[in-house]
């Protein structure tokens, strides 16, 4: 899955998430595609905890 998350000025707030490439099935892995799932992601605080990997707090 790739994908690309916006921020705020600030650095640690996530402004909007958006996926342009993925393999997942539909139902649950589907829901990325959902705006409504990808809202749940704004306002919150995130961390890097290493380059390839994001945590969402």
């Amino acid at each position: 899955m790739y994908g690309l998350v916006s921020v705020q000025p600030d650095g640690n707030t996530i402004n909007g998430i958006t996926y342009y490439q993925h393999g997942e099935t539909p139902g649950l892995g589907g829901e990325i595609e959902n705006p409504n799932w990808a809202g749940l992601f704004k306002g919150k605080n995130f961390s890097m905890n290493n380059i390839n990997r994001l945590s969402i707090l």
